[in-house]
């Protein structure tokens, strides 16, 4: 049954009314043609959402409906639907708390564009970015001027780097260039100390991104040997394959999403700049390890380990990204079908699950960059945007309102507005990073 239990319902007669009426009516309130995801579909009005549920009258009963099930477009539209676009957006040459920059494209969500991309990077570096003597980083908190180091730190420096693809200008170059040095130079160039192999492949990641940008030499150098270190000591026969997440914890902590996807992004990066096939071949066997052990063919979603208790974990996007930037990454490099399949099929579980992400994680937790990056990638390496840019701007327009006004930062839960204590980087950077990657040129209808 589609339409919950607990309400008398006929899914039989929802779709022999849609029989009789097919015609599709304008996307607005009052009565139109609804889909679900099987491409079913019914007319009636919607009338609020409930729960899991959105709720329409249907010849004259409510009719609960799970919005998981609704087909993307619909989703999209019921999220506009409960949340009319803002009259207002902030000014590029404003102050970052100013809203005066007005809509300009009726019915198109304003916030997809390089101005407003330019005002939230500004409101997060205003809050977060420090410089100090010759240093620079993204620091903890907004009263906590310590730098934020090792994985987390990788990660923030990603937020410039996205900014640097999606303008390619000198101010954001020195961004990324003033970042990786102080990285490099407060977390040197031996990191076999940190035993999380995960952390040490978000660390390459941003370092061989900053290599990409600014050709650093000492950044390629320190990637490429800790990528063979973490394969030479991560990978073993146990489970037939995959790297070990952490090597003080072999092998309770099991072999991880979090330990296998990213060692493959990784790897693609070196092998884009060095054309090591040696590191090819091995993400290659990597992807076809966690394809079988990780991942789930049917759905798309992603298993968060295997470990002595086997297959274990939640359906988690923080993985789903790192999982659909690896496949879009062996695509572009192989052209083998079988990795665009298996990107696209992760990509709708995503998408079609999820009308708008969030997640209650707070501190030094992170959750949408890694999905947002990696489905803004896909889109521009395959020529999607037309396909997922409802779904985009539906998530953008959710963060842009759950944000704390006074400083224009929202964290992890874009269906709740921030609260306006301590709020730490990490948990204030998907946002960011949404309305960097969604903004990039290289989308066709961004600007």
């Amino acid at each position: 049954m589609y339409i919950t239990a607990h309400r008398r319902t006929l899914v039989a007669a929802i779709f022999f009314i849609a029989c009789l009426s097919p015609v599709r009516l304008p996307a607005a309130g009052g009565v139109r043609t609804w889909t679900d995801a099987s491409n079913r579909s019914w007319q009636g009005e919607f009338l609020r959402v409930d729960g899991p549920s959105a709720v329409f009258l249907v010849d004259g009963r409510e009719y609960p409906f799970p919005l998981a099930q609704l087909d993307t477009a619909d989703k999209v539209l019921i999220f506009k639907l409960r949340n009319p676009p803002p009259v207002a957006v902030p000014s590029p040459a404003a102050n970052p708390t100013a809203t005066s920059a007005t809509t300009n494209e009726p019915g198109v969500l304003p916030l997809g564009n390089s101005r407003m991309a330019d005002a939230v990077l500004e409101a997060y570096n205003t809050a977060f970015l420090r410089r100090e003597n010759r240093d620079t980083f993204y620091k903890k908190t907004l009263a906590n001027d310590k730098r934020c180091g090792t994985w987390v730190g990788a990660l923030e420096i990603q937020l410039a780097e996205d900014a640097y693809d999606r303008t390619r200008s000198g101010a954001h170059s020195k961004l990324v260039r003033d970042l990786t040095d102080t990285f490099i130079a407060k977390e040197g160039t031996d990191w076999k100390g940190d035993k999380w192999n995960d952390d040490v492949q978000w660390m390459m990641i941003a370092c061989m991104r900053g290599y990409q940008i600014t050709g650093n030499p000492t950044l390629l150098k320190t990637s490429v040997t800790a990528w063979n270190m973490v394969y030479d000591r991560g990978w073993d026969t146990t489970y037939d394959g995959g790297i070990w997440e952490n090597m003080d914890n072999v092998p309770e902590g099991g072999k991880c999403s979090l330990s296998n996807w990213p060692m493959i992004i990784s790897g693609m990066l070196i092998h884009q700049s060095t054309h090591d096939k040696a590191i090819l071949a091995k993400c290659q066997a990597i992807y076809a390890w966690g394809r079988t052990h990780l991942f789930d063919a049917k759905t798309g979603s992603l298993y968060e380990q295997i470990g002595p208790k086997g297959q274990t974990g939640n359906d988690n996007v923080y993985n789903s990204g790192s999982f659909l930037n690896a496949a879009n990454a062996l695509f572009q490099a192989t052209h083998e079908d079988g990795y665009y399949r298996d990107a696209l099929l992760a990509a709708n579980h995503v998408v079609n699950k999820h009308a708008v992400l969030h997640h209650n994680g707070r501190l030094e937790t992170a959750w949408e960059d890694q999905f947002m990056r990696a489905l803004a990638r896909f889109c521009r390496d395959n020529n999607l945007w037309g396909r997922y840019r409802p779904w985009f701007e539906a998530n953008a327009l959710a963060a842009w309102r759950a944000r704390r006004t006074d400083r224009n930062i929202t964290w992890n839960d874009w269906t709740k507005v921030t609260e306006t204590d301590d709020c730490t980087s990490f948990e204030c950077l998907s946002m960011a990073v949404l309305f960097q990657v969604m903004s990039d040129p290289g989308l066709s209808g961004a600007h």
